[in-house]
C-alpha cells in the first residue's frame, strides 16, 4: 500500500493505492488486483463528516470492475476516545451490489496508539462470508 495524506484548506485528503493478493486463489481467477482510494474529511468541532471511495478496476476472483462510495462520519466524545458511523454501497460488474455499514468507537490512549471496536453488516445474502462480524484491533505508529 502506498498512500499520502495532506490538508487542503479545512479539509483532510487522502489518497492510495494497494496492491492486494488473494490467498488459494481458484485456478482461472485474478489473483492479484490493484485498488485506489480517496476521501476527505472536514472537521467541524467534534463532529467530522467523511467520504471515501474505492476503485477497483478488476476484483479478486470472478469478479470484474467495482467501485465503492462510503459516508459517515465520526464524533470526539472525549480527547481519547471518539465514536463513528459510515454506510456504504458497493456497485460490481460480474458479482452481487452490496450495502454494509459499520459502527463503533476508538480510544487513543497515546499519539502512538489507537484500540478500535467496531461492528459490521451488510445486506448480501446470508450464505455471503461478509456478514455481520465484532471487530477489534489496534494500530501503533512509529
Amino acid at each position: 500500500m502506498l498512500g499520502v495524506r495532506t490538508k487542503l484548506s479545512s479539509f483532510n485528503i487522502a489518497a492510495s493505492a494497494t496492491l492486494r493478493q488473494a490467498i488459494d486463489a481458484k485456478p482461472g481467477t485474478d489473483a492479484t488486483v490493484p485498488e485506489f482510494a480517496a476521501s476527505a474529511a472536514r472537521p467541524i468541532g467534534r463532529f467530522t463528516p467523511i467520504l471515501s471511495i474505492i476503485y477497483t478496476p478488476d476484483e479478486l476472483g470472478s469478479s470484474k470492475e467495482s467501485i465503492y462510495v462510503e459516508g459517515g462520519g465520526s464524533y470526539k466524545i472525549a480527547k481519547t476516545l471518539t465514536a463513528s458511523a459510515g454506510i456504504g454501497r458497493r456497485q460490481r460488474v460480474l458479482a452481487i451490489d452490496y450495502t454494509a455499514w459499520n459502527a463503533g468507537i476508538a480510544w487513543n490512549p497515546s499519539k502512538h496508539f489507537t484500540f478500535d471496536a467496531r461492528y459490521w453488516d451488510t445486506d448480501g445474502p446470508s450464505v455471503w462470508p461478509y456478514k455481520r462480524r465484532f471487530v477489534v484491533s489496534g494500530i501503533a505508529k512509529f
